[in-house]
């Protein structure tokens, strides 16, 4: 699946309904492949099967066809098709967890070519070609873009009221020692989080001067969900927290969390409403500089309608904001 090119103003959404093979968050692009234009069927290469579905929507306003994404199929689509003809993808590394995993450290980033998670993980599956759709699907993406267009992925909000990203750490043998404290507290409005059982008590290695997002805002923002995740190279152990409120004194003490390995599915985690990893669909800058990423992104909504697999957990309803229910997105569904 290759990133989206200009997500706000060029996906189409389609709702999948939710089953346990393929069902987390997920935007797919549904243009032409960014690493090779007017691929239309992301089958590496620009063929008669691309020209063919250029020719059979030219001159419609439909996404089918359309290359460079001005929401109609012409001349200029053709063009550019025409250009790429006969050519085929570059080779790409498939991503695995195993890729580098030992070495990761501070000036050693996980390259463009590692992911978290095995692979038959429902985070690391492909959708099918033609996923079976729910029945209202059309009414929840309408409800969904009625609360305005996808937004582009924030940056440079480190550390600001704006920041709920999900640090990643991988200590090393010398880092210091802390021993982990899930208290269960939380933001009022969150009512409180949850401890994995068995979570407290854990020791964790973190790297000196470590510390979760939004940590400049604990004072004037208190709600933010300062989140932190550390990933043990030696045992294979991700630890995902929520909440954090303090680290020192050889603890470090958080709302909520759990533990997943680098080389499971990637779910029973505590840290995110889903109960999911905290790894799981995140993008990594080494992914982007790469030009491939070969797993389901995370999204967030406005509001939700309910919860089905693999999520498990709860988040806000949008009877919460004074909205109805009726067609709106559950906690886990799928969009493509």
């Amino acid at each position: 699946m290759n990133p989206p090119a200009n997500i706000a103003k060029r996906m189409r959404w389609w709702l999948l309904p939710l089953v346990a093979a393929a069902a987390v968050p997920v935007i797919i692009s549904t243009r032409a492949s960014t690493v090779l234009p007017a691929d239309l069927n992301n089958d590496g290469k620009v063929d008669i099967t691309d020209l063919s579905i250029v020719l059979s929507n030219y001159g419609k306003s439909v996404p089918t066809g359309d290359v460079n994404g001005d929401d109609v199929v012409n001349i200029t689509d053709l063009s550019i098709l025409l250009s790429n003809y006969g050519k085929s993808a570059p080779p790409v590394n498939s991503q695995s967890w195993t890729s580098g995993f030992g070495t990761f450290k501070v000036g050693n980033w996980p390259s463009g070519s590692w992911r978290p998670y095995a692979d038959d993980s429902v985070f690391n599956r492909q959708l099918p070609a033609s996923p079976r759709l729910a029945s209202n699907s059309s009414a929840i993406v309408a409800k969904m873009l009625g609360w305005g267009l996808p937004a582009m992925p924030p940056v440079g909000v480190g550390d600001t009221l704006y920041d709920y990203a999900k640090p990643i750490y991988y200590p090393q043998a010398g880092d210091p020692l802390y021993t982990l404290v899930c208290n269960g507290d939380g933001p009022e409005i969150s009512g409180g989080g949850y401890c994995e059982p068995g979570m407290s008590g854990m020791q964790v290695r973190l790297p000196a001067g470590a510390r979760p997002a939004g940590w400049g805002q604990v004072s004037t923002h208190p709600t933010l969900d300062r989140h932190m995740t550390i990933v043990d190279q030696a045992t294979k152990k991700v630890y995902d927290m929520w909440f954090v409120q303090s680290i020192g004194n050889g603890r470090i003490v958080f709302g909520g969390g759990g533990v997943t390995s680098v080389d499971g599915d990637g779910l029973g985690s505590g840290a995110v409403a889903a109960t999911w990893g905290s790894l799981a669909g995140l993008i990594r800058a080494q992914e982007l500089k790469a030009g491939r990423i070969d797993h389901m992104l995370f999204a967030s909504t406005n509001c939700v309608s309910g919860t089905v697999l693999p999520a498990v957990g709860n988040t806000i309803a949008c009877t919460q904001k004074g909205i109805s229910n009726t067609d709106a997105p559950k906690l886990g569904h799928v969009l493509r």
